[in-house]
């Protein structure tokens, strides 16, 4: 390939919309890891990709599938790794993948986050004690500060954010 950038922007809508010309994913069944080449949309250069099954066993978006954006990418995924296709190492993958964020404590938006460090005690308490990101503990420890909430509020910010940060809460 030329290595030349695309300057088809339709590969660009179709990627902000979410949705895929084909999505492959390493077979199920299948023992170890497998070499797949694809297109790069963006610069039309051959890129190399490893799949493989993570320990837990759980597919992941990334070491499980890969996703085809451009018909060009797509004729060429399935000449690269014909080999591949034929005996099962990778199949197309036909079922809507979840692209949805689980939403989780760390990843509250700020207007949540300012009702609760106005919330009752205990409620405060249990969603920061699941919190594992520093990012998000330090979002809430500025609204505490801003909403002028108790020492004892801010001292258990602090100590938690202190936890984490010493890396004694993973």
């Amino acid at each position: 390939m030329t290595g030349k950038k695309n300057e088809d922007y339709s590969v660009v809508k179709m990627m902000s919309m979410d949705n895929p010309i084909a999505v492959y994913q390493k077979a199920k069944g299948h023992l170890g890891k497998v070499q797949i080449q694809r297109l790069n949309s963006f610069t039309n250069n051959i890129e190399t990709i490893l799949l493989y099954s993570p320990p837990d066993g759980q597919p992941d978006a990334d070491t499980c599938f890969v996703e085809l954006w451009s018909e060009e990418e797509h004729i060429f995924f399935k000449r690269a790794n014909r080999k591949h296709l034929e005996s099962g190492a990778i199949v197309l993958f036909e079922s809507k993948r979840e692209t949805e964020v689980k939403k989780t404590p760390n990843n509250m938006p700020d207007s949540e986050l300012k009702e609760l460090v106005v919330a009752p005690w205990l409620k405060l308490k249990k969603v920061v004690e699941s919190m594992t990101s520093e990012a998000a503990l330090l979002r809430v420890l500025q609204f505490a500060e801003e909403a002028e909430r108790p020492e004892k509020t801010m001292l258990f910010l602090r100590e938690r954010l202190s936890l984490i940060q010493s890396g004694e809460l993973e």
